[in-house]
């Protein structure tokens, strides 16, 4: 019974798992699986943990530093006569010392490793933004290959049933068999682009698994994407607008500005090398001491006699360092004017992609809306030219021709269509750092 009810289980999770790997990926479930198992977010991520440790290194030295510690010390003379020879055991209980002031250095070195922490973060939603887009890209291009596949079948569909009719008016005598022939001949093209339109949506989605880092042999389908229902709401907006929000969110000028914080906080601590440094020091111990020609007491009794407490305070006032001091200033403020000049630079270039994305969107939507009317002025001439076909009023030339014009347009609209939407929603993630395709 036991190996039974085993059975049953594994079974039953073989189903159940066969049930999920089936299960057809929305983008946004891509996007969440590329940004969990990517391996290069994956090490920026480590790379933002070591600077979360730099945090806790760096705020360690605002504290005292104490240790405790024993020492032996041997002074052997080779005239004995002259000095005597003694072995001394020193007990350091416990040792302080702590900075008390340095011209803020500490402080300014802890801050900078807050900034160091908040760039990797920054670099980790860089890298996660453009994982992202690639996904959507990808993932559209997909789409687009299984539409070419729809197309090819209902080219397919129109061959066969020319054939059909072809086949009906050659057995009444209407046309030549040279017809039957070339109707033949329309038909296997015709299944040919459609084996060719199904390689080229496992290429796709192969393209994809690659972008995901999914086994290659774990089977992947993707949700389809009401893509006319999107296009109704999509609004392009005003660059201004767009260029005023991203400025508020996109990853990259946030980086930019922690960068030029940064040069600040270093020029500040480059100055503090011209400043005083003042160091508290503390010591609680005792001692012993055997002169071996002369014993001067017991270890017992040295060890209680030489207890006692050190106190000590020291302030070093640097005076000159070999230009130093001042040459890590200079170079302190030349880093803080490049920053600021990556940080305008960065604003430049995220205005000219916005300007850029926007007009892509632009002459999306325009070809979008020239491709609707060729499609329906190419539908409108393929049927009445299979009405004139199907009259023995024209032949399978002209018919093949409209016919490869009406595929040639639907596909153009197909593609139009995904582009589209793609590119407005590229504009749309400049504002929100996010690409929402549900």
């Amino acid at each position: 019974m036991k190996s039974i009810f085993k059975l049953g289980l594994i079974l039953l999770s073989i189903v159940v798992n066969a049930q999920q790997t089936s299960r057809a990926m929305s983008l946004q479930d891509c996007i969440d699986y590329a940004l969990e198992n990517n391996i290069t977010i994956q090490q920026n991520i480590l790379q933002e943990e070591i600077a979360e440790n730099e945090i806790t290194r760096t705020s360690g030295n605002l504290l005292p530093k104490l240790s405790a510690g024993l020492s032996e010390s041997a002074n052997l003379y080779h005239n004995s006569r002259m000095r005597v020879n003694s072995y001394t055991t020193q007990f350091d209980f416990v040792q302080a010392n702590w900075t008390v002031f340095n011209g803020f250095r500490n402080i300014n070195l802890q801050q900078n490793a807050i900034l160091d922490q908040e760039i990797a973060s920054k670099n980790v939603d860089i890298l996660k933004n453009d994982v992202a887009l690639n996904i959507a890209n990808t993932y559209l291009q997909v789409l687009f290959n299984q539409a070419l596949v729809e197309i090819a079948e209902s080219q397919l569909l129109l061959s066969q049933k020319q054939l059909e009719i072809v086949t009906i008016q050659y057995n009444g005598g209407v046309v030549p068999e040279a017809n039957i022939a070339d109707a033949n001949a329309a038909v296997a093209q015709d299944e040919l682009s459609l084996v060719q339109r199904k390689n080229n949506v496992e290429s796709a989605l192969l393209q994809l698994k690659a972008l995901l880092q999914m086994p290659l042999d774990t089977p992947l389908e993707v949700q389809d994407v009401d893509a006319e229902r999107y296009i109704a709401q999509l609004g392009l907006g005003m660059t201004s607008e767009i260029f005023r929000q991203a400025m508020e969110i996109r990853p990259e000028i946030e980086l930019r500005t922690l960068q030029v914080e940064k040069a600040v906080n270093e020029q500040a601590i480059a100055e503090a090398g011209v400043l005083p440094t003042v160091s508290l020091g503390y010591g609680f111990g005792t001692g012993y001491t055997y002169f071996k020609e002369n014993p001067n007491g017991n270890f017992g009794d040295q060890f209680t006699d030489n207890l006692g407490h050190a106190f000590t305070i020291s302030i070093n006032v640097p005076i000159f360092d070999g230009y130093q001091n001042k040459t890590n200033i200079a170079n302190a403020q030349i880093n803080q004017e490049s920053a600021l000049l990556d940080l305008e630079n960065e604003k430049y270039k995220l205005r000219q992609e916005i300007e850029a994305a926007y007009l892509d969107a632009v002459n999306a939507k325009q070809t979008y809306e020239a491709s609707l009317k060729n499609v329906e002025a190419r539908t409108i001439a393929l049927d009445f030219m299979q009405k004139r076909y199907d009259a023995g009023f024209s032949n399978i030339l002209d018919f093949e021709m409209a016919k490869n014009n009406w595929v040639a347009a639907k596909g153009n609209l197909a593609q139009a269509k995904y582009d589209f939407l793609f590119k407005v929603k590229v504009l749309e993630f400049y504002t929100s750092n996010r690409f929402e395709i549900n």
